[in-house]
């Protein structure tokens, strides 16, 4: 028995290995129409976001995205207490200060963030600068060219954490209602007839992280809506790692920390895995979408091409 399991770990091992091998694709160029996905960046304890922050930086300069996406936690610890935390300088404006970075970022709210005031995320938007967010979940539509469009969908995750209901901590997701959020979520996708779509959250549907783990009110009322209208991809941070998923024909990606950086694990729906800072860019043609894993240094770990 010991043996057949020693010999069943060493196989998935294998396989998992196999799948993270990088597909070679051209690099994305200036003239492409490129965004980028930042996860997680605020400081943890000793840990912070400099040299992420720096390379994002650097990459936006050569490739002119067009926007940002920021799947949560920009503010770890208590998040922000209103429009007027100090945070919103330190740990955001100052801390992506390029010319090529002043473009909508379309955000969503991470778990750390209903610590604080969450509310106070959507009310940052009002003052007209470059962060957006609406709602605390959204929808909008970019043109991509003269035939192809993108739907980005952003949810409020956290109130679909079901161990969050039971923790005081969370007092503010308390009074959300994740059942509304999810018939909304319905109807958005029930009437989008865009090239690619894509939704993004902070917590992951799928994963294999031993620590965090599934997100099973995700799972539950998330996901099937996603496979339901042929989804593209589900982008989400929190668990600190790169991740792509590739489940029963559904990709989910992880975009990893800009701060701490934690172990990683593979399982059978793995294509690529690593323990690394970095951020996602993602270049679209009216064939092809393809996402990159990019560390600290500028360095490409992993690529993936979903075809039209």
């Amino acid at each position: 028995m010991e043996k057949n399991k020693n010999i069943f770990w060493v196989a998935l091992l294998l396989l998992c290995v196999a799948c993270s091998s990088p597909e070679k694709t051209p690099f994305p160029k200036k003239t492409d129409y490129n965004f980028m996905v930042v996860s997680d960046m605020g400081k943890t304890g000793e840990f912070t976001p400099m040299a992420t922050a720096h390379e994002v930086g650097v990459m936006a300069d050569s490739l002119n995205p067009h926007f940002m996406i920021n799947s949560g936690d920009m503010f770890h610890g208590n998040g922000v207490k209103d429009t007027n935390d100090v945070l919103w300088q330190t740990g955001f404006e100052k801390l992506f200060p390029g010319k090529s970075l002043m473009v909508d970022w379309y955000s969503a709210i991470g778990n750390h963030e209903y610590f604080g005031n969450p509310q106070a995320l959507v009310d940052y938007a009002q003052k007209g600068g470059r962060w957006k967010m609406p709602a605390r979940y959204y929808t909008l539509v970019k043109q991509i060219d003269a035939k192809t469009t993108l739907r980005i969908v952003v949810l409020d995750t956290s109130p679909y954490e079901k161990k969050y209901r039971k923790d005081d901590r969370y007092r503010a997701v308390w009074n959300q209602d994740e059942k509304k959020q999810t018939l909304w979520l319905d109807s958005v996708l029930h009437a989008s007839h865009e090239t690619w779509k894509i939704v993004v959250g902070h917590h992951p549907i799928y994963t294999a992280d031993f620590g965090h783990g599934n997100t099973q009110g995700l799972i539950d009322e998330v996901d099937p809506v996603l496979r339901k209208y042929k989804v593209d991809f589900y982008f989400c941070g929190h668990i600190h790692k790169f991740e792509h998923t590739l489940r029963k024909g559904m990709n989910y990606i992880v975009t990893t920390t800009g701060s701490k950086k934690r172990a990683v694990n593979p399982w059978f729906y793995t294509r690529f895995y690593a323990k690394s800072l970095g951020f996602t860019l993602c270049s679209i043609t009216p064939t092809g979408f393809r996402v990159s894993f990019i560390n600290e240094r500028g360095e490409e770990l992993y690529s993936y091409l979903k075809k039209r």
